[in-house]
């Protein structure tokens, strides 16, 4: 990912050529449908409103850090049991009290 993030293109090129190959040849059938129906994931549900499943791992990790205070630890019970799992519902109740108060955009 680090070629991603510097804009290597051809370094990206190879890895996706290497992932691609060990999709289709390597991998079970089982194992290829679990990759393949992970890899975009649409959270709103909207038609054309899809999302890399690494972005949006990424982008609820940034709202876990919001959650929780600097000296709690990921692998304390709260955090990982109560916190950490519904991360992404905290996120929706925060739309859908906006959307149903009429303060949505």
């Amino acid at each position: 990912m680090l070629a991603v993030a510097q804009g290597h293109v051809g370094r990206v090129w190879e890895c996706l050529k290497m992932m691609i190959f060990s999709l289709e040849l390597e991998m079970s059938p089982e194992l290829r449908t679990l990759f393949l129906d992970n890899w975009l994931v649409n959270p709103s549900g909207l038609p054309g409103h899809y999302l890399a499943g690494d972005k949006l791992q990424e982008q609820l990790q940034d709202r876990l850090y919001e959650h929780i205070s600097p000296d709690q630890d990921f692998d304390a019970g709260y955090v990982r049991d109560v916190t950490a799992p519904n991360v992404y519902r905290f996120e929706r109740m925060k739309k859908d009290l906006t959307a149903g108060l009429g303060l949505a955009k």
